[in-house]
């Protein structure tokens, strides 16, 4: 009882203000916060909009099926796999032709009797495989192969060679030519070739002509004052410096 009488008597007009105030706040500020709720309205798609959307997916779905079309290989594209099949039986590996150089032979002379028929030949670009000199002659009798041509005809003056399609006709070559040829050859590889600048200049010996004169006794001692003269000077100057 004597709390409720305390108050009575401490109540005042501001007291009953502020009260007031305060239920205000609560009932409009604080208490709203508790229940929100939020309400919105999602915008309404025009007719415009809904037809563009619907051509442009149906653009994508065309293209995603022009470009699948286009991956996928048609049908002809693997008859090729069945006609020629890497794993068949009778497939047969083709191996492929190497160029053979063409020869250059060289005809020294024939035989020819009643059962045989001889041809000495030479292939300059052969190679040897043992080092030695002189000519490399091959006796070929007929049928006989020399750097891939065989020998089908043998005469008194001339031989055919025959590779394929290919074929080569050789007379008998004269020696006196062939050791021409090889001698205007040889000259022409041991001459050696002299540059205009490593030519040799003639050199000319000269003998000096110049003799040395000893001087004479007048300019002797004129040469010995100058120097003198020269020595007292430096000494004068070093004295003054000091």
């Amino acid at each position: 009882m004597n709390k409720l009488k305390y108050l009575c008597r401490n109540i005042n007009l501001l007291n009953i203000i502020l009260t007031v105030a305060i239920a205000i706040l609560a009932a409009y500020i604080v208490l709203p916060l508790f229940n929100v709720n939020v309400k919105y309205s999602l915008p309404i798609p025009t007719t415009k909009k809904i037809v563009e959307a619907q051509e442009e997916a149906k653009e994508t779905e065309e293209e995603k099926e022009e470009l699948a079309q286009s991956q996928t290989p048609s049908i002809s594209d693997y008859i090729i796999i069945a006609e020629q099949n890497l794993f068949h039986p009778e497939r047969k590996i083709l191996s492929e032709e190497k160029q053979i150089p063409k020869p250059e032979f060289i005809l020294y002379g024939t035989m020819i009797s009643d059962d045989v028929k001889i041809a000495y030949l030479e292939d300059l670009k052969a190679p040897y495989s043992t080092p030695g000199r002189g000519k490399r002659q091959w006796a070929l009798h007929l049928g006989n192969t020399l750097s891939g041509y065989t020998l089908s005809e043998v005469h008194h003056d001339k031989v055919v060679m025959v590779r394929d399609e290919d074929r080569i006709e050789l007379n008998v070559t004269d020696p006196s030519k062939s050791k021409l040829r090889e001698t205007a050859t040889a000259s022409v590889m041991a001459q050696p070739t002299v540059k205009p600048e490593e030519r040799a200049i003639p050199s000319i010996s000269r003998k000096s002509t110049t003799q040395v004169i000893p001087p004479d006794k007048e300019t002797s001692k004129k040469l010995r004052q100058e120097r003198l003269r020269e020595l007292r000077e430096k000494r004068q100057k070093t004295d003054t410096t000091q």
